[in-house]
């Protein structure tokens, strides 16, 4: 007896589904006798000529069934081989079995027929046979080609070069390429294979169109079971009887085709429907649960896009990405298909946030950009969860926080992303001590008062942190002193001095110069006088009223200290006398 190992990948319920043109003429034609030894193709792979775009043709290729194959760690006897499809063969080309249900007992030798118009890209194509085999808990669709059962066909223009098969294809080289094209082919219709079914199955029938002109409009007649609509392009129909369904299709050139498929209905009812709890379009991120009923001594296959979903085996799954989805019914003696619930799962916007600088002192301004693909076209910006009146790409960030961004697509769906912005803090810088008030015929003096050290003064009339009233000019001054830390943060701090052209005590002597300090103070004021003998001075002291205030002072060589603790904080102003020379200074008490 011969035995042959084949790995099974694919679990599949549907047996009727195919992908290459069906001539609808099996068992119409006979094999050549033939005495295969093994599960194999006659001829050989690469023995027949190749099919020539444009040109009619036709060959038959012979096969033997297998005996025995391994599935999750079995061995099954093959009661029966059926072919349901031939796969990725060249446009324009159908094929048959010579036998009318395709189905071969164990090691049963059969041939496939294979002809027709072929059009399509030339070069080489290896068909893909799907055979059947009942593993007690259902019909599995399985891969021949892995247990040897391969055949290339070669597909040329007319006066081509015939090219060998490569049997060592790979997916950097699928064929051999020689290029060109050929005329339309002729409008073709086909349904499938006749199934056979559970009472209360659901079925979407889906007509495969091939050649013709369109668009394509479709005609319904049925026998037994009604579909649901006779003019559209998918009908359904729950099977509860045998039933047939003739769909007939006319091109743009007003040329019809028909196709017939049958269904064999067997057991009692059963309901087959599933449902859906939650909206079948949604965004990503979300999903949506369908669940079928269950139903005693089935086992269970759900389906995305005609392909099993491994593992999901149970009557529920949750799903969350875009597909038609099926369950199918499966025991001894026949399967279900459930109706089909179509999930649109929406693109979500993926989207980020730029900063330009990345850091930033504070008082500067952080440029934030959002950075999203280009289906967005809504933004709204939130500074700790308020939002701002910034309904574009770009907003500024001037405040340490959390800035959020939320963009809507064109979908309607949402993503949102986030960024922590904090500013570095300024240094706290002071400047104090530097005369209020000085002629402007004094020499330059270096400034002092700026804290912390190692910053620089600017402003009018400074030169290398020297003050030159001078240079300055007559009038009120800001004078700057600016710090940097190690974090390059800089702060400012300003006071003024105010330049006057000296009329009075300064026309005794250009040196002559009086000074105020602190400025402003709050228990004793220290007044400075260069080149004058404060003996033969007087002073009087005046609100911002013009009303004289009565206070305490004492002499010394150079200065006179006055006590101010007496004063309200306010503006006041000293009025100096010498030998009949007056001169005025302003003060300040403060709290």
């Amino acid at each position: 007896m011969i035995k042959k190992l084949l790995l099974f990948t694919t679990l599949n319920i549907l047996a009727y589904i195919v992908s290459a043109q069906y001539c609808g003429n099996s068992g119409s034609f006979q094999c050549t006798s033939s005495n295969l030894s093994l599960p194999w193709l006659t001829p050989p792979p690469d023995s027949l000529p190749p099919f020539v775009n444009g040109q009619p043709s036709t060959t038959v290729i012979q096969f033997k069934n297998f005996n025995t194959v391994f599935f999750n760690g079995s061995y099954y006897t093959v009661n029966s081989l059926r072919i349901d499809s031939v796969d990725n063969l060249p446009s324009g080309l159908c094929w048959a079995s010579n036998k009318a249900n395709n189905t071969y007992a164990n090691q049963e030798s059969g041939c496939l027929k294979i002809n027709g118009i072929p059009c399509g890209p030339t070069g080489q194509y290896k068909m893909r046979i799907i055979v059947s085999v009942d593993l007690g808990i259902g019909i599995a669709q399985v891969d021949a080609d892995q247990a040897g059962l391969k055949y290339y066909i070669r597909l040329k223009n007319t006066g081509d070069a015939d090219t060998q098969i490569d049997t060592n294809q790979t997916a950097v080289n699928p064929f051999i390429p020689y290029g060109g094209v050929c005329a339309a082919l002729p409008l073709n219709a086909y349904l499938g294979t006749d199934p056979t079914v559970c009472s209360g199955s659901i079925a979407t029938l889906n007509p495969v169109i091939s050649g013709g002109q369109g668009p394509f409009t479709y005609s319904w007649s049925a026998t037994g079971n009604s579909l649901s609509c006779l003019n559209c392009i998918n009908p359904s129909v729950t099977l509860t009887q045998n039933s047939s369904f003739i769909v007939t299709v006319t091109d743009a050139n007003n040329t019809t085709v028909s196709d017939t498929i049958s269904y064999t209905v067997t057991g009692s009812g059963n309901n087959f429907q599933i449902n859906h709890s939650g909206a079948t379009t949604f965004c990503q991120g979300n999903s949506v649960f369908l669940g079928g009923t269950s139903s005693s001594g089935f086992s269970y296959q759900w389906l995305q896009n005609n392909i099993n979903i491994t593992g999901a085996t149970n009557t529920s799954l949750t799903v969350a990405s875009s597909g038609n989805y099926v369950l199918i019914f499966s025991k001894s003696g026949c399967y279900a298909t459930s109706n089909i619930i179509t999930v649109n799962v929406l693109t979500r916007p993926i989207s980020s946030i730029s900063s330009i600088p990345v850091t930033a002192c504070l008082g500067d301004t952080i440029h934030l950009t959002a950075q999203t693909d280009t289906s967005v076209h809504f933004y709204i910006w939130q500074l700790n969860g308020v939002s701002s009146n910034d309904s574009s790409a770009n907003t500024n960030a001037l405040v340490n926080g959390t800035y959020k961004l939320i963009v809507r697509n064109t979908s309607g769906c949402y993503d949102t992303s986030s960024l922590n912005v904090t500013f570095k803090p300024l240094p706290q810088v002071t400047l104090s001590g530097n005369p209020d008030t000085i002629c402007s015929n004094v020499n330059a003096f270096t400034l002092t008062g700026g804290s912390p050290s190692g910053g620089v003064y600017s402003g009018t009339g400074i030169s290398g942190g020297s003050f030159n009233p001078a240079n300055a000019g007559a009038g009120a001054h800001l004078i700057y002193y600016t710090y940097t830390d190690t974090a390059s943060c800089a702060n400012t701090s300003s006071e003024t001095i105010s330049v006057v052209v000296c009329t009075g005590i300064s026309d005794l002597d250009e040196d002559k110069i009086i000074t105020l300090y602190p400025n402003p103070v709050k228990d004793l004021l220290t007044v400075e006088f260069s080149s004058i003998d404060v003996n033969n001075l007087s002073l009087t002291v005046y609100d911002i009223a013009g009303k004289q205030q009565s206070i305490s002072y004492k002499l010394q060589p150079g200065k006179i200290l006055i006590h101010t603790n007496a004063l309200s904080a306010g503006i006041y102003w000293l009025k100096f006398n010498l030998n009949g020379k007056q001169l005025s200074r302003k003060f300040v008490i403060k709290d």
